[in-house]
This record gives structure tokens, C-alpha cells and sequence, in this order.
């Protein structure tokens, strides 16, 4: 894919088709600021910690964006090589992202850690899109909801 079929939004398909993956990062300025390090920090990182940053293929090499979400992602993990970060948190932006299989990974990562707001889960505008999935059921139940029929 080149760079003119990426619309203005900065969306692309994924996996299951189109996913907004977020507010687009056009340089490595932009992406060390989002995550607060300096540039060397963030070349470093790409290198060392596969942070997700794309070059455009029509244009010199240093010429690279990132989006937000998975940015974000490398921030949580970044983040829980020092302190305790809920996997609830990059649960939520894989599920964002439309990728349910690692956002119930996670989920049920959460669930192991006794993460308490996953009770809200059950109403939470988040799962919306995994309702209809059978394991989302099955995290309900372990959670302590269990489906009554109607």
C-alpha cells in the first residue's frame, strides 16, 4: 500500500477490513512526543521493543508515521516494566482497533489480576462489539454473571 491510499484520516485495513487506528504521528517528533521520550529514545525502541512505526514507501527512509493507538499500546508496555498496569487498559485499545482475539486475551489477563472493573463490563459501551461472541459469556460468567434466559 503507498502512501496516496491512505486517506486523510490515517485509517487502513486491517486484519478484519478497515480499522481507525487512531490520530496519525508524522514524524519521529511527533511520536517521541506522544510518548514523552526523546527521538533517539523512540528510534531506539523500534529497534529493540518493535514499536510499530511505518516508512513511506515512496519517500527517503527517515520519513516515517505511527498511529496513536498502537503508540499507546507501546506506552502501557513500556509503562508495566516499572509499575503495575492493568491489562484492562490495552485490552480496551485492541478492542478499539477491532481485534478481538487479543483484546479477550487481555480481557482474561484482567480477569487473573482481579481487575474489580470488569463488573462494569457487562454494561460497558467497550464490549459492545463482543457480545455476540461466545466468550464473551464465558468472561461474564467468571466475572459472576451468568445469562438467565428470557
Amino acid at each position: 500500500m503507498s502512501t496516496r491510499d491512505i486517506p486523510a484520516s490515517g485509517a487502513t485495513p486491517g486484519p478484519g477490513g478497515p480499522t481507525p487506528p487512531g490520530k496519525k504521528l508524522d514524524s519521529w517528533g511527533e511520536i517521541a512526543s506522544y510518548l514523552g521520550r526523546e527521538v533517539r529514545t523512540v528510534q531506539r525502541w523500534e529497534r529493540t521493543e518493535s514499536l510499530p512505526v511505518h516508512r513511506h514507501e515512496d519517500k527517503k527512509k527517515t520519513t516515517v508515521y505511527a498511529y496513536e493507538a498502537r503508540a499507546a499500546i507501546q506506552k502501557l508496555q513500556q509503562q508495566a516494566a516499572t509499575r503495575f498496569v492493568p491489562n484492562l487498559y490495552p485490552a480496551a485499545i485492541h478492542l478499539g482497533l477491532g481485534e478481538k482475539d487479543e483484546g479477550f486475551r487481555l480481557l482474561n489477563l484482567a480477569f487473573q489480576e482481579k481487575i474489580d472493573r470488569l463488573v462494569h463490563l457487562n454494561v460497558d459501551p467497550m464490549a459492545d462489539p463482543l457480545r455476540s461472541d461466545p466468550r464473551f459469556a464465558q468472561l461474564m460468567a467468571k466475572v459472576g454473571f451468568h445469562q438467565t434466559a428470557h
